[in-house]
């Protein structure tokens, strides 16, 4: 019955956005709550397996490849078993880099075995015209779908400013100091939070940009239609 009614719930908070484009903490917090599974009769929540690491460069990944690694960024951690990545933008920053810091850079999420991939001879050449000293990926290269797969860089939210708890434990008390996948309760759920913003993030994109090409297409067919209802010449 509980779980019926969180369902219920959330897709209350579900439609509501979608009719009204907007979202808040408090909606995200509600359709978070709907991970869960049924077991003797109670609620568990699912954890959803984050990593989350120190980003201090921009570049991998990015919107193009959609591939975590494909500059071979945080090696072997890549290799760890999790199902999202949150990439936070350190505090210490390569040149270039210093609109990320300390903000929410990238969002991927549904990672499976088939998303993962060794680096080709392809890749190792292309790193070596960059740097003729490199030996070789240390990880798997990690490709996301894209439509679960969003890059903020810059334009990514202030962990200090929007996520205070998060931001607290990762750069006061330094509890990730480069990446972390195991967390307690409530720094998971802040976690969670940031997951399922990113996904209403990219839906809301992926719906607008659905509307505009059917709006371009309908207006594309009315002036090709006469006042007689006809065809004009030259129209498909």
């Amino acid at each position: 019955m509980l779980l019926d009614y969180t369902r219920i719930y959330a897709a209350r908070i579900e439609t509501e956005y979608k009719n009204t484009r907007r979202f808040d903490k408090y909606e995200v917090s509600v359709l978070t709550t709907t991970m869960t599974t049924l077991s003797d009769q109670n609620l568990r929540r699912t954890k959803l397996k984050i990593l989350v690491y120190r980003r201090n460069h921009k570049g991998d990944p990015n919107n193009a490849t959609k591939t975590f690694g494909i500059n071979d960024c945080m090696g072997r951690v890549r290799d760890w078993e999790y199902d999202a990545v949150i990439g936070i933008g350190a505090s210490k920053l390569w040149p270039g880099s210093e609109g990320i810091k300390e903000k929410i850079t990238w969002v991927g999420f549904g990672i499976t075995k088939a998303h993962k991939r060794n680096a080709t001879n392809e890749d190792v050449a292309r790193m070596k015209k960059d740097n003729p000293n490199f030996s070789g990926f240390r990880g798997q290269l990690v490709t996301f779908e894209t439509e679960k797969f969003i890059l903020w860089d810059e334009n990514g939210k202030s962990l200090e400013d929007d996520y205070p708890i998060l931001y607290k434990y990762m750069f006061e008390d330094r509890k990730i100091p480069r990446a972390a996948k195991n967390f307690p309760d409530d720094i998971q759920k802040v976690l969670e939070e940031i997951v399922t913003m990113a996904k209403m993030e990219i839906e809301n994109a992926t719906q607008s940009s659905s509307s505009k090409a059917t709006t371009t297409d309908n207006a594309a067919d009315s002036k090709c239609i006469s006042s007689s209802g006809k065809k004009h010449k030259g129209c498909a």
